[in-house]
């Protein structure tokens, strides 16, 4: 089986972190001091989704960039999430 396109596991991934913490698309935006209309457009892939975009997401659930784009598959074999450590 083929491994999906890193922007499929990303939102894939940013989806399973917001029904875990129960947040909604809006609260996401906040925290990434966006429009939530921007997080609706990544989320719905009508937008590029570059580097800094998933740094920024990440950094907004506590996470890595790399632990958003594992597959969901596989995450679920290993123990996430992986959180940042500040430095």
């Amino acid at each position: 089986m083929a491994t999906p396109p890193a922007a499929d596991i990303f939102v894939a991934n940013v989806l399973r972190e917001l029904t875990i913490r129960q947040w909604s698309r809006s609260d996401l935006a906040r925290k990434c001091n966006w429009p939530p209309a921007r997080i609706s457009e990544i989320l719905g892939k009508k937008r590029d989704i570059r580097l800094g975009t998933m740094e920024r997401v990440a950094d907004a659930f506590g996470l890595t960039t790399a632990s958003l784009l594992i597959p969901l598959a596989e995450a679920e074999d290993k123990t996430l999430p992986i959180l940042k450590i500040s430095g």
